[in-house]
């Protein structure tokens, strides 16, 4: 599979993700997401667009229920995303594959 891009941490402690390297493209233009903390530190004519990503807070009023949605899950209603597990992407994938095979079920 290759070796995973890492992000890269500056000397003031900034982080930077490399997208170009995640979606594995090349070109003239280098494509970096920073967290807001890090936003700061890049000049202004330099960004391309803000935006605000949001992770869901997972307590235990939220967890409980998340472990019993394979009891309701059916060909016909599955669940799937990232609110099915951590918050994660890899959650969200996970649960979208349990979700085509509840699904495919009715197709055995």
């Amino acid at each position: 599979m290759g070796d995973m891009p890492r992000t890269s941490c500056t000397e003031n402690g900034s982080f930077h993700y490399p997208w170009n390297k995640f979606q594995n493209t090349a070109g003239p233009l280098q494509y970096i997401t920073s967290p807001e903390s890090s936003a700061d530190n890049i000049e202004p004519d330099r960004i391309l667009h803000k935006m605000t990503h949001e992770i869901p807070a997972l307590t235990q009023e939220t967890i409980i229920p998340q472990r019993k949605l394979h009891l309701i899950s059916n060909y016909i209603v599955a669940f799937a995303g990232s609110y099915v597990g951590d918050a994660s992407h890899e959650a969200s994938f996970a649960a979208g594959v349990e979700a085509a095979r509840i699904a495919s079920e009715a197709y055995d």
